[in-house]
This record gives structure tokens, sequence and C-alpha cells, in this order.
């Protein structure tokens, strides 16, 4: 007999709360955040110095509107896609790993 029965659930709050796995996939590379997983989307991308404005993002396969943002809470081990549309040519992101796809060719 076990001497501590958890729920999965309650084995996922322990894991948040000590930090274990904290990893999210990001545009296909695993990412790990050692003081804690953002809060939310909008978090994420502020760590990640992107400009909300400017991107969409995917969560496990389900886009995310961009006012739900600050709403969309984050889970270890998710995948997010952070995709940015450029227009004219202009080519090029200070944020390694971010998708960005070209219009008007």
């Amino acid at each position: 007999m076990p001497l501590l029965s958890i729920g999965i659930d309650t084995f996922a709050h322990l894991c948040h709360i000590c930090h274990v796995n904290e990893i999210l996939k990001i545009n296909g590379t695993e990412k790990t955040f050692a003081a804690g997983l953002p809060g939310n989307l909008s978090e994420l991308l502020a760590r990640l110095k992107i400009d909300a404005a400017t991107v969409v993002a995917e969560i496990d396969g389900n886009i995310v509107g961009r006012k739900d943002f600050s709403s969309t809470r984050l889970k270890a081990g998710q995948a997010i896609e952070l995709i940015r549309f450029v227009g004219g040519g202009a080519f090029g992101t200070d944020c390694p790993g971010l998708r960005i796809y070209e219009s008007g060719h």
C-alpha cells in the first residue's frame, strides 16, 4: 500500500509549485523556464520581448485570439506556435525561432 496517494491534478500542481518540468515547446524548440512558467500567453510574449500586436499564436493546435492572450493560462508541455506576418519584403527579427511569413511576393 502506498504511503501517499494523490491524483494527477494534485501531482501537476505540486510539479508547478516546485518548478519541475517547466518546459514549453515554442515553434518546435523546447524552452525551459527556470524561474517558472509565465502565467499566461501575454507574459510569455513579454518575456520573449515580442509585441503581442505583431503575432498570431497557436497553442496545441488551437489559435488564440489576441484579446485572449492575457486570459490564456500556460501549462508545462504545451506546444506554442508564434507567427509573424511581414509585408513588403522586410525580413528579420530579434527573436530567434519566431516564424516569419512574408507577403507581397
